[in-house]
């Protein structure tokens, strides 16, 4: 068999790249239909997500600060001695799970809490230079579909992600929440003794309307990207129960694009399952044949 597992946004370009996909798409860049799945690339969820960053005081040290040489030794050497520190724990070193309102009857907010600080400007994502912390609160099942398209029938030039993160009313709403949530963690008693100031957002985002416009700039993915491969047995699936693309023999996806709707939470362990369980109905089909 071959097994497709490039992630959501790899897997279904390579697949339209083969000829698998809306038909439409594969004729306007010239490429011979092997199998009509309108489904290709369609249907794109993602953890739109958002940062709260407090500066702390300067007596105080969190983890950007020991991006360094000699911060790279000190727990390296930790890490190899005792199996301990920074390196040994994820980035976000605490989760929680919130409801963005009293009408809700299941968490609809995500928050990881880092003990560190960044901004993200138009080159990047870039560590501050003094002690500081945040909080990332994103929405965990948005309404909000994008896709994965072609920019060309070039297999080197990359696929357009077209993410469309907050593109209901709903999903802007949950994740002011969630943001909400995120400033009164931050400014809870324990954590406010260190802290020196809110730097982003800052006390000037009052309004619902200034809070929108700062979420339309500001909201970014979390690296959550699935569904576009969809497994179902509607007409915009893409591949079935046991992760074989339709219409297409001995051929599997085996990765987050495969999800019909995202998880509430990460989606590492899950994926992970995926493969765990591709692997066995490959087994299966083998020891069958």
């Amino acid at each position: 068999e071959v097994i497709v597992s490039a992630g959501a946004a790899g897997s279904p370009h390579l697949l339209m790249l083969s000829g698998i996909g809306p038909g439409d798409v594969l004729q306007e860049y010239g490429l011979a239909i092997q199998q009509e799945l309108p489904g290709v690339g369609k249907n794109l969820q993602e953890h739109a997500g958002v940062w709260v960053v407090n500066r702390v005081k300067d007596n105080v040290r969190t983890l950007n600060m020991d991006y360094n040489l000699a911060g790279g030794l000190r727990h390296g050497l930790r890490f190899l001695l005792a199996g301990s520190g920074p390196i040994a724990s994820p980035t976000a070193q605490a989760v929680a799970f919130a409801r963005s309102s009293e009408a809700q009857q299941h968490p609809d907010i995500q928050i990881h809490f880092t003990p560190l600080g960044y901004e993200v400007t138009q080159s990047g994502v870039s560590l501050l230079d003094h002690p500081a912390m945040l909080c990332v609160a994103n929405v965990s099942n948005p309404d909000s579909r994008g896709e994965i398209v072609l920019a060309s029938a070039n297999a080197e030039d990359l696929p357009l992600i077209k993410p469309r993160l907050l593109d209901t009313e709903a999903d802007i709403s949950r994740l002011i929440s969630g943001c909400k949530i995120a400033q009164s963690i931050l400014s809870a008693p324990s954590l406010a003794r260190h802290s020196v100031e809110e730097m982003f957002p800052g006390p000037t985002i009052q309004t619902e309307q200034q809070w929108q416009n700062l979420l339309r700039e500001a909201a970014g993915p979390t690296y959550h990207m699935v569904g576009t491969c969809a497994m179902g047995n509607d007409a915009m699936s893409v591949v079935d129960s046991t992760l074989r693309v339709k219409g297409i023999r001995h051929l599997r996806v085996a990765d987050a694009s495969i999800m019909p709707t995202i998880t509430s939470g990460n989606t590492n362990a899950p994926s992970m399952m995926i493969g765990a369980q591709a692997a066995d109905f490959i087994l299966s089909a083998n020891s069958q044949s």
